[in-house]
């Protein structure tokens, strides 16, 4: 049993690592959106709390300094952002996506934004440090202002919605250009150089509907995430990696078309990790 005060802790972290990242350069554009997106998490979010079912949370207090109360009524939650993180004993709400792997091991999604039921979900918390955790925020939290903005604001959808899931790993990457340091710039010109291989080897040119990863570890990246908590934390972070080093490919053939290319690398990833 996990008190409210300890979760609510986890994420006072979360939220300041996330503010720290986002205010690293100001002259970062992702920074800037970044701060953004967490402003507008906040205005309209509250703490939820998970339940004995996916079916069902449990609403706490709204995270607006000031704003006192929480969602009393559907119509107000529906106006209302979840902000729900679960540590790995606890069942994640809303129906993560769960796929099977060879070996028969069921994996949850542990991080995704549900529009049908105003959520913005974390898992495995205790699996994370505040650096992956605030990067996982940071990502969804692109993703809430997007399908919420019209909603809560009136504000356009950032983009069409083919190009969105693409646009978003762009700007967390480029989050990480901006805050993770030399360990990080390594780490991908390391992948990359590695990948110039691989697309050679398999006949493929950068921006195609292709993409692969080296699968090695970078224990240098502890420097910016901090020490790697478990097995699954150094291989989201590996993950990181190799998508900065697919995009950076993209852009080093100076293609007419980043944005396709992107989108191209991107559904590639998600087609090669739903086959493994």
């Amino acid at each position: 049993m996990h008190v409210p005060e300890e979760r609510l802790s986890v994420l006072s972290t979360t939220l300041q690592t996330a503010r720290r990242i986002a205010h690293y350069d100001s002259a970062c554009a992702a920074g800037q959106a970044a701060w953004e997106y967490l402003r507008f998490c906040v205005r309209h979010g509250y703490v939820g709390f998970p339940a004995d079912s996916t079916e069902r949370f449990l609403a706490g207090s709204y995270l607006l300094p000031g704003r006192i109360g929480s969602p009393t009524t559907s119509e107000e939650a529906q106006r209302s952002l979840a902000l729900i993180l679960c540590f790995s004993d606890e069942v994640m709400p809303c129906n993560p996506i769960k796929k099977t792997v060879s070996d028969g091991m069921e994996v949850r999604q542990d991080a995704y934004v549900s529009p049908a039921n105003h959520t913005l979900v974390i898992g495995h918390v205790d699996w994370y440090t505040p650096v992956d955790l605030a990067l996982r925020l940071l990502h969804e939290a692109r993703h809430a202002r997007h399908y919420f903005g019209v909603q809560f604001e009136n504000l356009a959808p950032l983009e069409e919605e083919k190009l969105h899931e693409s646009q978003t790993w762009k700007y967390e990457l480029d989050l990480l250009d901006a805050a993770g340091g030399t360990v990080w710039h390594q780490a991908v010109e390391h992948e990359a150089r590695w990948l110039i291989g691989r697309y050679a080897a398999r006949g493929r040119s950068p921006g195609e509907e292709f993409f692969a990863m080296s699968r090695q570890s970078y224990p240098a990246l502890d420097q910016f995430f901090g020490a790697s908590e478990t097995p699954a934390a150094a291989g989201e972070r590996t993950l990181l990696v190799a998508m900065r080093a697919n995009f950076r490919l993209a852009e080093d053939a100076q293609l007419p078309d980043l944005n396709t290319a992107y989108a191209n690398i991107v559904g590639a990833y998600y087609a090669w990790s739903n086959k493994k």
